[in-house]
């Protein structure tokens, strides 16, 4: 399940501008990442839009 939340994120932030330094899935319920966004990118907007969207493709993945 971590490499579907992890690609997930990376593909979105891929989309919205936003470089990924770092990520880490530390336990099934915690994800820790490190990442620039550039000053256009609102950060709520990018965590408003990659959160649900990777919750949503991992229970895709794994109901």
């Amino acid at each position: 399940m971590a490499e579907v939340v992890v690609q997930n994120i990376r593909s979105k932030s891929e989309e919205l501008g936003v470089t990924i330094h770092e990520i880490e899935v530390v336990d099934q319920c915690y994800v820790e990442c490190y990442f620039f966004a550039p000053p256009k990118v609102c950060l709520t907007d990018y965590l408003k839009a990659v959160k649900p969207a990777s919750t949503k493709q991992a229970f895709k993945a794994y109901p």
